[in-house]
């Protein structure tokens, strides 16, 4: 994640960003993790100020999902298993 923040301040990455169209965010429940989060959380403004990608934010446990949706400004769509 650390890459992933110093990379979005590189002129030719920042160019690129502008094209995503889709963000896929494993371990989501990171948001709002004072000693774990604060890097994603970095990199996911910085990536919602430069491009209007959709989040798709993945976890296999998710005990502050009310938090991680406020942070998204999304709703939750939950989904289990083979469904």
């Amino acid at each position: 994640m650390r890459k992933a923040d110093q990379s979005l301040y590189n002129t030719c990455v920042v160019n690129f960003v502008k094209e995503i169209s889709l963000i896929l965010v494993d371990e989501c429940h990171f948001i709002g993790d004072e000693k774990r989060g604060l890097t994603l959380e970095i990199v996911l403004n910085r990536l919602k100020m430069m491009c209007t990608a959709r989040i798709i934010a993945l976890s296999a446990t998710i005990p502050n999902y009310n938090q991680i949706c406020q942070y998204l400004n999304c709703n939750l769509n939950l989904v289990f298993g083979d469904e």
